[in-house]
Parts: C-alpha cells; structure tokens; sequence
C-alpha cells in the first residue's frame, strides 16, 4: 500500500483548505501554515529557527 504523506486527507475528514499567515516569536520569519479546522481550537506547530 502506497501512502502519500502530503496528498489528500479526505479519508481523515481534515479541512487543510485554510490558512494562517504567522511570524515565529523568536526569529520573526513569516510563514503560512495549513489550519485543521477539525483539529480542535488550540493547535500547535514546531518548527527549528534557521
């Protein structure tokens, strides 16, 4: 069974068609991050500072 980690997530009931513009709090970089709308109010996401 072939699995594509960044194809569709219908099969998972995820809404990625929404996003936020964001800039980290330690380095300023801006970027967009796909919002779950099914993930619940409070969502979280880490990423390393380049």
């Amino acid at each position: 069974m072939d699995h594509d980690v960044f194809g569709s997530h219908d099969e998972f009931g995820a809404d990625l068609d929404h996003s936020e513009q964001i800039s980290c709090p330690y380095c300023g970089e801006s970027c967009e991050l796909p919002i779950d709308l099914v993930g619940g109010a409070r969502q979280e996401y880490v990423h390393d500072c380049e």
